[in-house]
Order: C-alpha cells, then sequence, then structure tokens
C-alpha cells in the first residue's frame, strides 16, 4: 500500500492544524462579556465547524471512491464520510450553543480516533493506534471536563483547539520530514 493511501497527505493535515489553532485563536479573542459578539463569533464558528466536517466528509467519499477494491479500507472511509454528513446536518439543524458545538466536537474527535484506531489495526501501524487513542482521550475530554468542573465551553474549546491544532501542525511537519528522509537520502525539502 502506498503512504498516502494509509491517511491524509502532510499537506493537508498541516492545513488543518494551522485552521484548528485559528479556530482557537478565533474561540479566545471572541469570548467577551458582548452576547451580540458571543452570538456573531457562535455563529461563525460553527459555520466553519460545518464547513470543515462537509470538507472532510467529501474527502473520505473521495478516499472511499480510491480504495473501493479493498474492502479493509473502503468500509472505514465510507462509513467515516457517512458519520461526517451527518454530523453536518445535525450543525444546519439543532439551535447553536457552545455546550453543543463542544459535544459536536468531541463526537467529532472519538470518531476520527476510533477510525484512526481501526485503520491502524487493519495496516499494522502502532502509531495510528497512539494517535487514535489520544483523540478518543482528548474527545472524551472535551466532552466531560467542562460539565463536571463548569467551566466557560467557549475558553476551554480555545485551549483544547490550540492543543490540537499545534498537535496536528506538528505531526503534518514530520510526516513530510519522514517523506523526505524515504525518498531524498535524509535531506529534508520541507520549504
Amino acid at each position: 500500500m502506498k503512504a498516502n493511501e494509509k491517511g491524509m497527505p502532510w499537506w493537508l493535515v498541516i492545513v488543518t492544524g494551522v485552521l484548528i489553532i485559528a479556530a482557537g485563536i478565533f474561540l479566545l479573542a471572541s469570548n467577551n462579556t458582548d452576547p451580540d459578539a458571543s452570538n456573531a463569533a457562535l455563529d461563525t464558528l460553527t459555520f466553519l465547524v460545518g464547513l470543515g466536517v462537509l470538507v472532510y466528509g467529501v474527502y473520505c467519499f473521495f478516499k472511499a471512491i480510491q480504495l473501493k477494491n479493498d474492502n479493509r479500507l473502503f468500509i472505514p472511509f465510507l462509513v467515516h464520510g457517512i458519520l461526517d454528513v451527518v454530523l453536518f446536518l445535525l450543525i444546519l439543524i439543532i439551535d447553536k450553543s457552545p455546550v453543543l458545538l463542544g459535544v459536536i466536537l468531541a463526537s467529532w474527535l472519538i470518531v476520527f480516533g476510533v477510525f484512526d484506531i481501526i485503520q491502524a489495526k487493519q495496516s499494522g501501524g502502532k502509531r495510528g493506534t497512539r494517535i487514535g487513542a489520544l483523540l478518543v482521550l482528548i474527545g472524551l475530554g472535551l466532552m466531560i471536563i467542562p460539565l463536571l468542573l463548569r467551566i466557560n465551553y467557549v475558553v476551554f474549546l480555545g485551549i483544547v483547539a490550540l492543543v490540537f491544532g499545534i498537535i496536528k501542525t506538528t505531526q503534518g511537519i514530520l510526516y513530510k520530514v519522514r517523506l523526505d528522509e524515504r525518498t531524498s537520502g535524509g535531506r529534508s525539502n520541507l520549504i
């Protein structure tokens, strides 16, 4: 199996990480006492999250079509794409609130983690299992911690987004460096 069939390309991982960092900064910057500004920020963030979920769902459908002859990878990508479309519809239909957005993001991270674990088990990769377990734990923490500690959900989402975005961006850079090591004799062509 080719390296790019196992997961997202390195550049998409970096773009995803940077977008998540931007969303975290946006959440932290928009958390003020003005309810109109907070509602506008929440609407914008909900739209961006919905758009991201939809784009990733389309990506999963595309990968499923590419891998239609390999049932071990076709089915997880297809199911992941369907779940992303369902989450997108939930974002459109249900009233917007920071708690709901946090629960949807937590569910999305849990789904990401479970499918990373499934794909890693099928391809025999330990790294994918660790990343999947980390995503599941982050999702569970995102869902449970603010409810138990009664923390402001917007601030908590912003902090988690910053941490997760940094991890994702670093992961994409490491993918690129490893790819360069295999193809260019150890010289990094990152820039």
